[in-house]
């Protein structure tokens, strides 16, 4: 399959997506979207637009790495590749999208995390601090949500109050501005770990607020720069009438396809 239809336009199919089984699909999908919220932190050979006006980072790096035409392509792509997923499962493109994604964005955090723990020099990412590794920070942090007496616990680490603070200050500082959300998840991890579930609901509320607090910080330069959508997939909400030939058709402003034979495929 070299072309697939999206909102009335043919697109080239892209490389490296055929074939892939839906979970690799929705997970080289979020790769991809990581890799366009640190576009700026890309070294690659700048592309001016027909005024001459050279073109934001994040289309430089779908165009030069991942093969697209543009921002359009790219989002026309992703569009289509939701719904055809979508109907080819019999879900609904929303969900689906929310919840495969959302296990390919954890996937993605936990190799950063992993490729993050053993970092040379100074030290950084899971690196120990002081030899207090993330899992016995995230012990005492929840020992601490539970009602425990800090200098207790801190005392059972073999510490003084001094040195936790330097530690607490270290790791939360990593945590804070890691914008990746590598060292948050793993926090989160440790900490709902080290308390069994009991304080899941704070752990969560950690990560989420303190993810989502780095993430708006790197991007909002690009955000306010970019001039090509990035929204969701469906822009309106689709209604779906009479199938023809077996062939879910989508009426309104998205559709998957404009036949059998086209939708009967896989992405």
């Amino acid at each position: 399959m070299s072309q697939f239809q999206w909102n009335g336009n043919v697109y080239p199919m892209p490389e490296g997506w055929a074939g892939l089984e839906i979970e690799e699909w929705f997970y080289r999908l979020e790769s991809v979207r990581d890799r366009l919220m640190h576009a700026d932190e890309e070294d690659l050979e700048p592309i001016d637009d027909e005024d001459g006006d050279p073109l934001d980072p994040e289309e430089v790096l779908l165009i030069r790495v991942f093969g697209f035409r543009d921002g359009g392509h790219w989002e026309a792509f992703r569009g289509w590749g939701v719904y055809s997923w979508a109907s080819h499962t019999g879900q609904d493109p929303t969900d689906l999208e929310f919840r495969l994604g959302g296990m390919a964005r954890e996937r993605i955090m936990r190799e950063k995390a992993g490729a993050m723990t053993g970092q040379g020099g100074g030290g950084g990412g899971l690196d120990p601090v002081e030899g207090v590794p993330m899992d016995q920070w995230a012990y005492v942090q929840a020992s601490l949500a539970g009602g425990g007496d800090i200098d207790q616990l801190i005392a059972s680490m073999g510490m003084d109050r001094p040195k936790w603070d330097r530690v607490s200050a270290v790791w939360m500082q990593r945590m804070t501005t890691d914008t990746s959300g590598a060292i948050a998840t793993a926090y989160g991890n440790a900490f709902a770990g080290a308390s069994q579930g009991q304080y899941g609901a704070q752990a969560a509320s950690v990560w989420a607020g303190t993810w989502a607090e780095s993430r708006f910080r790197s991007s909002a330069s690009s955000r306010s720069r970019r001039r090509w959508a990035s929204g969701p997939a469906r822009a309106t909400t689709p209604t779906r009438s009479s199938p023809t030939s077996g062939c879910p058709r989508w009426t309104g402003a998205t559709r998957v396809c404009s036949g059998a034979s086209a939708c009967s495929r896989r992405p």
